[in-house]
């Protein structure tokens, strides 16, 4: 028996318990396995979508032999996965999510809790870089993505305890500041495999993924010490913020290799010659501070800041940074959620995303 599955609309006659489709004077049957319906009828506007029975008859093999070829199983050989997956590509197959999750007790979907009460949220690059990351590594896995805002309401209900108690979800990704808030009392009854979008505190036996902030503030201090700066100092201490306490100490662990002095910055900024800043906006702050006082960049004060958004690349001079690969930070994430909904052990890790020196004209 021929099939041929197009994406258009069908003309059906049902004779003998055969439903045959008519496409111009393309007629093919399809066989109707219900023999108790009755009289023959005609229907317009039905699609008939290929299964998996189809694949399988298509090819000559086992509805097994397809499932372990849509699941990359090495039991199978190269010729019988090229035959299974000619018939795929024939029959415009697509394994259905809903049908795969009542086989295996799972959904198929991730997901993904974003703090939607920030302005301009989803136009932020930090944010859309990390969910670009994220959306890539869940998709290519085989599963979907469920985007859901902190404050979204639904019924007079948080969606994401609508979504959590309809058991929608086989893992959750979600930033490290609602898993350290009361926020987080509402999720973890769920007892779902979660992963942090930066460090947290006390680690909490949650698989967590960040920017090595540590080592970002030691290689920014190492590269301005390699560039002849000696007098260096670290603008934008914050020890309540974590990512910021971490740069801090990682200048701080070079400073003390070297047997430099921590420096205490003066008025006048006579007793350096380099600043670390912690962010842009501090960059740019410390910046317009030195063209006041007639510094000159590089020569007199060499600047370095974290993040290339949102000035560093357009302030004059350009400021050299250190830069983070969110993307590869999303794609981390998306591949330890992925990690833990499918191991039967729940161990948990710290991912680290090195990060790099992206070099301008504010350094010499």
């Amino acid at each position: 028996m021929d099939y041929t599955i197009k994406r258009k609309k069908y003309i059906v006659y049902k004779q003998k318990n055969i439903y045959y489709n008519e496409v111009g004077s393309d007629t093919k049957p399809f066989v109707f396995f219900n023999p108790s319906i009755g009289i023959a009828t005609k229907m317009e506007g039905v699609f008939i979508m290929a299964n998996i029975n189809d694949v399988a008859r298509k090819a000559g093999v086992g509805t097994t032999t397809v499932s372990r070829v849509l699941n990359n199983s090495p039991l199978v050989s190269e010729k019988t996965k090229e035959k299974v997956l000619e018939a795929i590509r024939e029959l415009n197959y697509y394994p259905s999510t809903f049908a795969r999750g009542l086989a295996g007790f799972s959904t198929y979907t991730i997901g993904l809790i974003m703090d939607n009460t920030m302005d301009k949220v989803y136009a932020n690059p930090f944010i859309y870089e990390v969910f670009r990351g994220i959306e890539k590594s869940i998709y290519e896995g085989g599963y979907n993505l469920m985007l859901l805002g902190i404050n979204t309401h639904q019924n007079n209900k948080l969606a994401v305890e609508n979504v959590l108690q309809a058991k929608l979800l086989d893992g959750l990704i979600l930033p490290a500041e609602l898993i350290m808030s009361s926020y987080f009392d509402k999720i973890k009854s769920y007892k779902l495999p979660l992963v942090s979008i930066g460090k947290l505190e006390n680690n909490r036996n949650i698989s967590n993924v960040d920017i090595d902030n540590f080592m970002g503030g030691y290689i920014a201090t190492k590269y301005l010490y390699e560039r002849g700066y000696k007098k260096i100092y670290f603008s934008g201490i914050d020890p309540v913020k974590m990512f910021a306490n971490d740069r801090y100490m990682g200048y701080k662990k070079f400073m003390q290799e070297k047997s430099l002095d921590i420096i205490t910055l003066d008025n006048s900024l006579d007793n350096v010659d380099s600043i670390i800043c912690l962010d842009n906006i501090n960059s740019y702050k410390i910046l317009q501070e030195c063209k006041r006082l007639n510094k000159k960049i590089p020569e007199d004060i060499g600047i370095i800041t974290f993040d290339n958004y949102p000035l560093a690349e357009y302030l004059d001079p350009p400021i050299t940074n250190v830069e983070i690969d969110l993307y590869e930070l999303g794609i981390c994430a998306g591949n330890e959620i992925l990690r833990l909904v499918k191991q039967p052990v729940y161990d948990v890790k710290d991912i680290r995303i090195p990060a790099s020196i992206n070099v301008r004209s504010s350094t010499r």
